[in-house]
Formats: structure tokens, sequence, C-alpha cells
């Protein structure tokens, strides 16, 4: 069956309207077909940190996904409709609605299909043990990965301040968290090689631990009681940031 794919990019070139309410977050809509991306990766990995839509408008796209705080200030992740925010404090909050981002990455996730996953699966190096599951296609996957792993090495990074660095300067001071007997959810995306450099490569995941109160981005992980399920998705849609004021 040949799927059609399309990428489409919505230029803005005033700001978006008036904030809405504290705590008010519009419902989730978005499509159980379209990855939605706020802002180009590129952006953010050259020290693109300052928020752009409000939390509540990402949540309009999807209810599955991660996102980077406004100032970098934290890493974070969409599960269930629900955002969660990083501190390099430890601490994890639910950010409030009128909070900008910079980037996110959303879907409107419906379930999917399982993928097995065999206990002691290490990512990132043994992820092409799923390759036969999880062939490569044109089309994106929406993550999502339930259960307890041996062991989950997660980041997230300080609040930056002007002029920003880019995000490599920046990952050379991030946090670094590693969880040992870790139970959560772990939601995401595994993008297609051409979708460079609007986003990023292969798998990309976020974690949050089943209590709510550890995670961050995904460096490694070992498996051990993991059910994965994936979904494809066939359009993918980014959001363009409005132009820099004039110096």
């Amino acid at each position: 069956m040949i799927k059609r794919f399309a990428t489409a990019a919505a230029l803005l070139l005033a700001a978006c309207g008036t904030n809405p309410a504290p705590n008010a977050a519009s419902p989730a809509s978005g499509s159980a077909t379209t990855v939605w991306q706020l802002a180009p990766a590129q952006l953010l990995l050259r020290g693109g940190y300052d928020g752009i839509l409000p939390v509540s408008e990402v949540l309009r796209h999807g209810n599955h996904g991660l996102a980077g705080a406004d100032r970098l200030d934290g890493e974070m992740v969409l599960v269930d409709g629900q955002f969660y925010q990083f501190l390099a404090s430890g601490q994890v909050v639910q950010p409030p609605s009128t909070m900008r981002l910079p980037f996110a990455e959303v879907t409107r996730w419906e379930g999917g299909r399982d993928v097995r996953v065999q206990p002691g699966l290490v990512f990132p190096a043994g992820m092409g043990a799923l390759a036969p599951q999880v062939p490569d296609t044109n089309a994106f996957y929406a993550v999502r990965m339930e259960g307890t792993w041996d062991t989950l090495v997660v980041r997230t990074f300080r609040a930056q301040t002007r002029p920003y660095p880019p995000l490599d300067t920046a990952t050379a001071h991030q946090v670094v968290d590693t969880l040992v007997n870790a139970r959560g959810v772990m939601v995401g995306f595994r993008q297609p090689p051409y979708a460079l450099p609007m986003t990023l490569p292969n798998y990309h995941l976020h974690f949050v631990t089943a209590d709510r109160s550890r995670g961050g981005h995904v460096l490694a992980f070992r498996s051990r009681d993991v059910r994965m399920q994936v979904s494809e998705r066939s359009e993918f849609t980014v959001h363009m940031p409005p132009a820099p004021p004039a110096p």
C-alpha cells in the first residue's frame, strides 16, 4: 500500500494572540496521523531557547511527546495529556499553561501495536534488534514504553542565560541522573533519516517514573520487563518561529 507523506511548515510573521489564563490548558486535539513539531531542531541546537508558544497551544496538537522548557530550564515529557518539567534541582513540576516552549514534538496517541522487547535490551546500542518489528520506512513512529528498567540514565538542563550557548556547549553542563530498578513511562519518537535537519535522528525518548518524581531525556537504559508500543505517523508538520527582531 502506498502512503502519502507530507511535510508542512507554518510560518509565523507576528506573535500569536493573547495568552490563555493560568492553568487553562486547551483540550488536546491534534491528529493520530501527524507528528507536530514546534520549531526546527536545528534552531534548538544552535541556542534558540526562548519560548515561542505556550503549553496550552502545544497541547492542542497532541497528548504524547516531549519538549524543552523556556530558556532550556529543564527537559519535559508529555504523558497522557500532561506535561512534566524536570528541573536541575531534581524536582518534577507541572508547568503552567502559559509557559512558552522553544521546542516540542507531539502527536495524538491512541494506542499502537506491540513490539516485543527482550529483557536486557540496551539503548542506544542495541535498538537495532528491534528493526524487524520497527522497520525503516518513510514514516515517523510514535513510541510508548511502560514497565521496569534495570538501569536508566536521564538528563536535564539548568536554565540558560543570554547570550545562549549552542546545545553542545550547554550539554557539557547537563545534569545527569542514574535510576536503578526504575518503573515508569517512556515516550517519544523514532524519526526517519530524511527528516534531518528539521528533527533529531532515530529514537528520541523522554522518561518519567511511575510516581512522577524523576525523569528526563533518555541517554541510556537496560530493560527488564518492558511493554513497548509503536504507531506510524504519515505526516510531519513544523511550526516555524517568527523572525528575530532586527538589531
